[in-house]
């Protein structure tokens, strides 16, 4: 009889992701360093007129806000399409084979691989964006004149507002209630679980194909007069009982793509045992 520790253990688990950490380094500590130079750079050029401008202090306020929107923007794009990178590169061979022969259940793999590509990512972005941001104030402090405030107090400031009870309050009071709101998080779930679901199935530029489909299915709904979203957006918004279905509706779909996913995860890892063993 098959066991709980069988299926999942926390302890191989724990030693799953310290070994994707660690085979996956040089790919991690790439992409780390890409964000903090991008960035940096991004958030230089954007300042650079205001540096000797006399409407600095009118104007820059408002730059560095911009900026501290386009950095919740960078992460929450990270959140969503992060999971198409779900499966191990088939390129890479041996680090495919050693991923494939771990002592790990196939739900330890791909709750890892998951957290990884999801969590992972974004935190991996937000340290490099902090980062980022400190090497251009100590770029500023040391070349002056420089843009002196602080893209992070914005992000700050705005997701404490964001997060707080005043801002869950007048978010749902303005987009038409709480379950509205729920909705339109559960929309952003979907196309989350949509990016999973095209990382099992595209093995090869998973994130380029994903996105082509996602396009190629809009502009299809777009011919064809029908547009999915907009219908339950407006449905969710002007009635709380088709909110309250529309929701449920959501929810069921982003659970059914997640089991889908698993499943056809496990099923990619059965065959490729049967390719490594040939």
């Amino acid at each position: 009889m098959e066991t709980m520790n069988d299926v999942f253990s926390i302890k191989r688990f724990g030693r799953l992701l310290l070994w994707d950490l660690m085979a996956n380094r040089r790919q991690y500590l790439a992409l780390f360093f890409a964000i903090v130079i991008g960035a940096f750079l991004f958030c230089e050029f954007s300042l650079f007129d205001l540096w000797r401008s006399n409407a600095l202090e009118r104007l820059a306020d408002k730059q560095l806000e911009v900026l501290g929107d386009f950095f919740i923007s960078l992460v929450a794009m990270l959140a969503v399409i992060g999971p198409c990178f779900v499966c191990p590169p088939q390129r890479e061979r041996q680090k495919l084979a050693a991923f494939l022969s771990l002592p790990a259940s196939p739900l330890e793999k791909f709750v890892a691989r998951y957290l990884i590509t999801s969590l992972g990512l974004v935190l991996l972005a937000v340290g490099a964006l902090v980062i980022a941001e400190g090497v251009r104030l100590a770029v500023g402090l040391v070349i002056g004149p420089h843009v002196g405030g602080s893209v992070l107090s914005y992000v700050v400031n705005d997701l404490a507002w964001g997060l707080s009870p005043d801002g869950f309050i007048s978010a749902a009071t303005d987009d038409g209630g709480w379950v509205f709101l729920a909705c339109v998080l559960l929309t952003a779930m979907l196309v989350h679980m949509a990016y999973l679901l095209g990382g099992v199935l595209f093995r090869r530029k998973p994130l380029l194909l994903t996105t082509l489909a996602g396009l190629a299915m809009s502009y299809l709904c777009y011919v064809s007069g029908a547009n999915f979203f907009d219908d339950m957006l407006y449905t969710a918004r002007h009635s709380f009982k088709g909110a309250c279905i529309v929701a449920a509706l959501l929810l069921a779909v982003v659970a059914a793509l997640y089991w889908l996913s698993y499943r056809l995860f496990c099923r990619i890892q059965a065959v490729n045992h049967k390719w490594l063993n040939l």
